[in-house]
């Protein structure tokens, strides 16, 4: 083989060997990259984990055996107001004591306490509701001050059991049940009344909660949505 020759045969294999080396390193980097990404989003997704188990805590509320107090455990800052609220409450052991006796959740009366008056016994709406549970001069009639926290909690709570039991008795869903009573309690029985029957001429189900809520205002909406929203998350607790 002459000079030329080794020569080409020479850098042919220099070639080859640079290219196979060049070939190793670039995976050897591409390799790299890939670990750190797939670092990256694990870091990630352990962060939004994270995230999600702090900001989505349930708010667990729990009386105490001897019933002398009510044990929070919450992580979530929006739970905030409403504990501080139910915290401060005088009257936490008549409210559970009259839910237990019509057989209602005694949490699912103090966040709708909450969005009614925020715990504000002397509060009075633009429409002329008023007290803890801004009772209308319908329901708490003449006889009655709903200024007085222990009138207006049993007027509330007893007139809230009578539209869950008496006038929406043919909805079997609790959670509907309670949609109707709340949205009722809001806007109003006869308006309530009124809406079902427009949908049950439009051929629709008058007894499922989504079909009434075009006929809603956007206040009573928002209140149910509220009290519903809160009190799903922790009913089970």
């Amino acid at each position: 083989m002459n000079t030329w020759g080794k020569l080409m045969k020479n850098t042919l294999i220099i070639l080859i060997i640079f290219f196979v080396v060049s070939l190793l390193v670039t995976n050897i980097i591409n390799s790299t990259e890939k670990t750190k990404e797939v670092t990256k989003l694990s870091d990630k997704i352990t962060k939004l984990e994270l995230e999600k188990k702090v900001n989505h805590r349930f708010l667990k509320m729990k009386l105490s055996k001897d019933k002398t107090f009510i044990a929070f455990d919450y992580f979530n800052p929006k739970y905030d107001p409403i504990v501080s609220k139910i915290k401060k409450f005088d009257h936490i052991d008549f409210l559970i004591e009259l839910s237990n006796s019509v057989d209602l959740d005694w949490k699912f009366f103090a966040i709708q306490i909450f969005y009614e008056s925020s715990y504000n016994a002397s509060s009075t709406s633009n429409r002329g509701a008023k007290g803890l549970m801004q009772l209308t001069r319908f329901v708490y009639g003449k006889d009655s001050d709903p200024y007085n926290e222990i009138h207006n909690i049993f007027i509330g709570v007893t007139y809230f059991h009578y539209l869950y039991e008496k006038q929406f008795y043919y909805i079997k869903n609790d959670d509907e049940k309670l949609c109707f009573s709340l949205a009722a309690y809001h806007d109003g029985i006869t308006n309530i009344n009124l809406y079902r029957k427009k949908i049950k001429n439009d051929g629709l189900n008058p007894n499922d909660f989504k079909n009434i809520k075009k006929y809603l205002t956007h206040n009573c909406k928002q209140y149910v949505n509220n009290i519903m929203k809160t009190y799903n998350e922790i009913k089970n607790i």
